[in-house]
């Protein structure tokens, strides 16, 4: 199975993932916002850059499917949204060199650090349109 997945991931790697690289390589920093014990509020802190890899079908311990982004420290499994930011990256009409990340990027991780929650926004500069 890991043998599968990583020849599927070179596969996607050569598709795909070189856009994904090019779009979210880097260090930039996820911002995260950990809940404290207080009831009334957040704790935000900067956590550690991470760098985004690779891409890869998975499913979690619970059987649950989803895009995972490889990155340098950590995986990210997305159980919704995935399929969506998969689309536009695939997407032949789409030019990669034109899409940004927006900065900050951040994540909300529950008090068991078991999930996460994110906003990741991503720009496309459409130049010089003519409307």
């Amino acid at each position: 199975m890991v043998s599968f997945l990583r020849t599927k991931s070179a596969v996607l790697l050569s598709i795909v993932i070189f856009p994904i690289f090019f779009l979210l390589s880097g260090c930039f920093s996820f911002g995260l916002m950990l809940s404290t014990k207080n009831d009334n509020g957040y704790h935000r802190s900067h956590w550690k850059g991470d760098s985004i890899t690779a891409l890869s079908l998975a499913k979690d311990s619970n059987g649950t499917s989803g895009w995972v982004f490889i990155g340098d420290h950590f995986d990210y499994l997305l159980i919704r949204g995935g399929d969506n930011a998969v689309n536009i990256l695939r997407d032949p009409l789409i030019h990669h060199d034109k899409l940004s990340v927006e900065n900050p990027v951040e994540f909300i991780i529950d008090n068991q650090k078991k999930q996460f929650n994110g906003k990741i926004k991503i720009n496309y500069n459409w130049g010089n349109s003519n409307r």
